[in-house]
C-alpha cells in the first residue's frame, strides 16, 4: 500500500484511471474505495464506496471536504 500525502498527489495517482484505497480507521479497520479523478470534469472526483455500493460525483471544493481529503491531511489515506 502507497500512503498519500496530499491532494496533488492522489489527482496524479487517479489520473483518468480508477484506484482502489483506502482511509484506515481505529482498530485496524478500514474503509474501502475506488477513485477516479477527470480534471475535465465539472465534477472531477468519483468515488465509489465499496461498503454500500454508493458512489458520489464531486466538486474540487467539495472533494476537500470529504473524510478522503481529512485522512491525507491525518497520514490515514493509502492506495492499493
Amino acid at each position: 500500500m502507497k500512503q498519500i500525502k496530499s491532494i496533488s498527489t492522489l489527482k496524479k495517482e487517479c489520473l483518468k484511471q480508477n484506484r482502489e484505497g483506502c482511509v484506515l480507521l481505529n482498530y485496524g479497520l478500514r474503509s474501502s474505495k475506488v477513485i477516479h479523478f477527470d480534471p475535465k470534469e465539472k465534477k472531477s472526483w468519483a468515488i465509489h464506496h465499496l461498503i454500500d455500493d454508493s458512489t458520489e460525483l464531486l466538486t474540487e471544493a467539495e472533494f476537500k471536504e470529504t473524510n478522503i481529503a481529512k485522512a491525507i491531511k491525518f497520514k490515514a489515506f493509502f492506495l492499493d
